[in-house]
């Protein structure tokens, strides 16, 4: 739902601002549009239970040495 802000964002400047509605205002708004539905749809949803995972590592930390067994 929250894809969709700006197109609210074009007609609320039409209606309240008096904006003139242009192609490129119009691209804009449907290239967000687009790209929220893309990556909504194409998002990998992980099993319930299942921890996330961080890819990232904080600032100055060193990986962690293997384990022993």
């Amino acid at each position: 739902m929250l894809s969709l802000e700006p197109v609210v964002a074009l007609f609320a400047g039409v209606l309240l601002l008096s904006q003139e509605i242009t192609p490129l205002r119009v691209a804009a708004a449907v290239l967000v549009v687009v790209a929220s539905a893309g990556v909504t749809l194409t998002a990998r949803s992980r099993p319930a239970g299942e921890p996330r995972r961080s890819t990232r590592r904080r600032a100055g930390s060193r990986p962690h040495p293997p384990m022993r067994r």
